[in-house]
């Protein structure tokens, strides 16, 4: 006997909404980078290639992802501070080593398999003598070579996240005491973004006048003391989750949350698209002053608001069931598409045609998605799967 698709079913909203909500936050910034990625792909024709009455909208083909790079380590440092405080990881030489053993599989295996594939496909050439100084630099984490047509080019992320890794111990003995102050925690958190701040516009302060393309992002965008601040203020967001610290406000709700989190999504954009393509200096510094700030800022609320959930049953439709599996599934190769997207796209941007610059972009997001996913999807099931079955899983006081 079939059961009709409009009859509810009951989930759990407790700890599972609660992951349902952080899955759509990493897919929601897992996009956003890819949609930017593939216009940088695209014909410079598509920059003006959308109009509505008179304006040039075409800025609605970029994404924020600038904004999901910065959630990325938002939350990396919430995930962090999670572990620390809640004992899975604890501050002796062993729990430290721990830590650090399984970041390394789950950041460091993937990330190899994938500089394998590419650099034998693509850069076989960084194999050679030549090569291997830049060969080096991407087995150390210290590959930095942002521009769209290197290879690898989007892994200057993976690079400092790591370096933010090797620090993590460092910031949970500094911090951790914090998280039982919520309000010393906010405090030192607001100090924090002030303080990163300040570091990221030192070079416009020293040297007032100069583009700011000469800074960013060599400076104010993709080194670790740019996102140091916002790795430790995801650390200290956990002082706002600990119970019984339980908040239920109206500003928690989802509704008023992924309200906010679209509008900054497209003021971002719109600022980027002035700024980084149009080439106007003002919306430039607005997006690398400005953004870090507001990113951390939602990415915050994003986390009480998820971690606010109430701990009961509830029953929603069988449809919107389907809907928070297929976010489950886009968060769980989440990590993969970052690794994959911006090769695969080099790859078939060659090959793509399209008689107008938005039939590009269409051709190049439907089918680098289609390929980045599956490639994803096979990272996962073999290399992340079998890094994961090596980790160590702390015991209290390991």
């Amino acid at each position: 006997m079939t059961v009709p698709a409009s009859l509810p079913e009951v989930v759990p909203s407790g700890d599972a909404m609660k992951r349902r909500y952080f899955d759509l936050l990493r897919v929601l910034a897992i996009l956003a980078v890819f949609a930017t990625h593939v216009t940088i792909f695209c014909p410079p024709a598509l920059s003006s290639s959308l109009w509505v009455g008179g304006h040039n909208v075409s800025w609605l083909l970029l994404g924020p992802a600038w904004g999901g790079v910065w959630i990325f380590f938002v939350l990396a440092g919430y995930l962090t501070g999670k572990g620390f405080s809640a004992g899975r990881y604890v501050l002796t030489l062993a729990g430290v080593r721990r830590f650090w053993w399984n970041r390394f599989l789950r950041i460091c295996v993937p990330y190899y398999f994938a500089v394998f594939v590419v650099v034998v496909l693509t850069a076989p050439r960084l194999l050679d003598v030549s090569g291997w100084p830049t060969l080096v630099r991407m087995l150390t984490f210290t590959y930095y070579d942002w521009l769209p047509h290197a290879p690898l080019s989007q892994t200057w992320f993976v690079s400092t996240l790591v370096q933010l890794m090797l620090l993590a111990p460092l910031v949970a003995l500094a911090l951790t005491p914090l998280l039982k102050k919520p309000r010393l925690a906010g405090l030192v958190a607001i100090a924090l973004m002030l303080a990163g701040t300040l570091v990221r516009v030192a070079p416009l302060l020293r040297h007032p006048g100069t583009d700011i393309g000469v800074w960013w992002p060599s400076w104010m965008y993709i080194p670790v003391w740019a996102n140091l601040d916002l790795f430790m203020v995801g650390f200290l967001v956990n002082a706002a989750t600990r119970p019984p610290a339980s908040r239920t406000g109206w500003w928690l709700r989802p509704t008023p949350v992924l309200t906010a989190f679209a509008a900054l999504w497209f003021v971002t954009t719109w600022v980027a698209f002035h700024g980084l393509i149009l080439g106007i200096q003002t919306s430039s510094r607005v997006l690398a002053i400005g953004g870090p700030l507001a990113w951390t800022a939602i990415t915050a609320l994003w986390i009480c608001m998820a971690e606010a959930r109430p701990a009961q049953l509830v029953t929603v439709g069988r449809w919107r069931s389907r809907w928070w599996l297929l976010v489950e599934a886009g968060a769980a190769v989440s990590y993969g598409v970052y690794l994959w997207h911006v090769p695969i796209l080099q790859s078939i941007s060659s090959v793509i045609y399209a008689p107008t610059p938005i039939g590009v972009w269409a051709m190049l997001f439907v089918s680098g998605l289609a390929l980045t996913l599956a490639m994803a999807a096979i990272t996962r099931v073999t290399v992340e799967r079998a890094a994961s079955r090596l980790r160590r899983d702390a015991r209290v006081g390991g």
